[in-house]
C-alpha cells in the first residue's frame, strides 16, 4: 500500500469514527465511561475497531519498516537508532490520532471532551502496540502478533461483566474509563498504578535494544526476522 492509499485509508476510518460517534450519541463521552455494564455487541465490536489505528495502521507501518531493515542498519548505523525513530514515528501518529479524534468530537458536541478518558483511552492504545510488538519480536509474525492483541483486547468486556474478572487484573480492561475505580467501584482499576504500567512497557520496548533485551546488538535478531519473512 503506497503512502496516498494509505493516508485516505486512514482518512475514511477517522472519518467513520467521528460521525458515528457524533451521530449515535447525544453525548460520545457515554461510550467510554457509561457503557461498561451495558454494551451491546455492536458496541463491543466498535470498541475493538477504536483500536484499528494500532493493528490495522501501526503494526502495517512497523512491518513495512522492517522490510527494509536492512537497508536501514547502513543509515543508521546501529538498530536502536532505527529501531526508536521507527517507535517515535508510530507513537506520535497514533497520540495525534486520538488526541485528533477528541478534537474532532468535542467540535460537534463539547461535553464529549473528557481528557482523563481520552488520555486514558491514548495509552492504552500505546500499550497495546507496544505488546504486539514484543509479540512480534518473540513469534516473528506481525499478523499473529495483531491477532492475538485483538482478542486479548475483544474478550476484555466479556471477561469482566460476564465472568466476573476484576478490571484491576486484567491490563486489557484499562483503556474502558468507566472500569476505572472512580467509576467501576473497588473492583475497577486504579488509574495511576495502570497509567504506571502502561508507561513502563512502552519505555521499556522503546529501549529495549538499550537495554540488551534481545541480545548482544540485536542486529542478527531483526536479519533474522527479515530472512524469515522474505
Amino acid at each position: 500500500m503506497n503512502k496516498k492509499l494509505f493516508s485516505i485509508a486512514y482518512t475514511i476510518y477517522f472519518a467513520f469514527i467521528v460521525r458515528y460517534f457524533c451521530v449515535n450519541y447525544g453525548n460520545p463521552l457515554e461510550f467510554f465511561v457509561e457503557k461498561t455494564n451495558s454494551m451491546t455487541d455492536t458496541e463491543q465490536v466498535l470498541w475493538v475497531m477504536m483500536f484499528l489505528p494500532v493493528w490495522g495502521f501501526s503494526y502495517f507501518q512497523s512491518d513495512q519498516e522492517l522490510s527494509i531493515g536492512k537497508m536501514a542498519m547502513y543509515r543508521f548505523q546501529k538498530i536502536s537508532h532505527w529501531w526508536k525513530r521507527m517507535q517515535l514515528n508510530n507513537l506520535v501518529r497514533l497520540s495525534a490520532t486520538y488526541l485528533g479524534m477528541m478534537v474532532a468530537i468535542g467540535v460537534f458536541n463539547k461535553s464529549a471532551i473528557s481528557v482523563n478518558a481520552w488520555i486514558t483511552l491514548l495509552l492504552h492504545a500505546l500499550f497495546l502496540y507496544e505488546i504486539g510488538i514484543i509479540i512480534w519480536l518473540l513469534s516473528k509474525k506481525i499478523t499473529l502478533s495483531a491477532i492475538i492483541v485483538i482478542l486479548l483486547e475483544g474478550v476484555g468486556y466479556r471477561l469482566v461483566n460476564t465472568y466476573g474478572v476484576s478490571p484491576c487484573y486484567y491490563p486489557f480492561s484499562w483503556g474502558m474509563y468507566g472500569f476505572s475505580r472512580l467509576q467501576y467501584g473497588k473492583d475497577g482499576y486504579l488509574i495511576s498504578l495502570a497509567t504506571l504500567i502502561q508507561i513502563v512497557i512502552v519505555l521499556i520496548t522503546v529501549f529495549i535494544f538499550d537495554l540488551k533485551l534481545c541480545g548482544n546488538s540485536g542486529v542478527e535478531y531483526i536479519f533474522k526476522i527479515t530472512d524469515n519473512q522474505e
